[in-house]
């Protein structure tokens, strides 16, 4: 049952990393049809837009992947070796 869980876990941070890029994608920052794109200045806006763009959906997507597949792995028994109250193993 917990090997069940955590690879569902593992399918759901994936899904969810999917999600977000196909959102990225969607979200894409483009120059505007009002816009000269030969233009240095704006050049460099569009760069800088599309730089924090892919910071942004990075962060979106892998923060809470990550967490779920640590989550997923202290699940599935993988969270080391436990202590008891007088110290041994």
């Amino acid at each position: 049952m917990r090997t069940l869980i955590s690879a569902l876990l593992l399918l759901a941070a994936l899904a969810w990393i999917a999600f977000v890029a196909r959102e990225a994608m969607a979200g894409w920052p483009r120059v505007s049809l009002d816009m000269a794109p030969n233009d240095s200045g704006t050049g460099v806006l569009l760069r800088n837009a599309q730089l924090w763009h892919v910071l942004r959906h990075a962060l979106i997507a892998l923060v809470p992947a990550v967490v779920v597949m640590l989550i997923a792995g202290r699940i599935r028994g993988g969270g080391g070796a436990r202590q008891s109250a007088d110290g041994q193993e």
